[in-house]
């Protein structure tokens, strides 16, 4: 996996419904903390039921989520994966693997964790998210 800094994509990640909440100098704390990964075809970013300690927003490229042996879902451009262990909501229940080429902001999860303690509607958000993703995994 090849590294970059997020904060080259503070405005991309701003516009995430899942950042949109968040005043700017924390949207710009949270950058600095992150970092660009880029994966190959088939390297996995989550694993089901093992420890997660990062958020991911793919910027590039496709995954596939996999539960049980089973592909419920593929994923792109825009979309955040690890929100279910970040938020303490549960393990990870799938999966994650890149399809082709895949780049992806990667936030540690303790800076997420602080997020959610410090400011009240990103915490809702990113609750919501985990539970719909927990009931609908597709």
């Amino acid at each position: 996996m090849q590294e970059q800094q997020a904060s080259d994509f503070t405005f991309e990640i701003a516009k995430q419904p899942l950042f949109q909440s968040l005043p700017v100098d924390a949207v710009a704390d949270i950058c600095v903390q992150g970092i660009v990964g880029k994966f190959e075809d088939g390297e996995e970013l989550i694993h089901e039921n093992e420890t997660n300690l990062s958020l991911f927003l793919i910027l590039e490229g496709k995954a596939r989520v996999v539960m049980n042996g089973t592909q419920v879902a593929v994923i792109s451009d825009g979309e955040i994966i690890g929100e279910i262990s970040v938020s303490r909501t549960s393990m990870p229940l799938a999966s994650v693997t890149a399809v082709g080429e895949l780049s992806a902001v990667i936030f540690p999860a303790i800076a997420i964790q602080d997020l959610m303690v410090k400011y009240e509607d990103f915490a809702k958000t990113i609750k919501k998210m985990a539970l719909a993703r927990v009931y609908n995994p597709s």
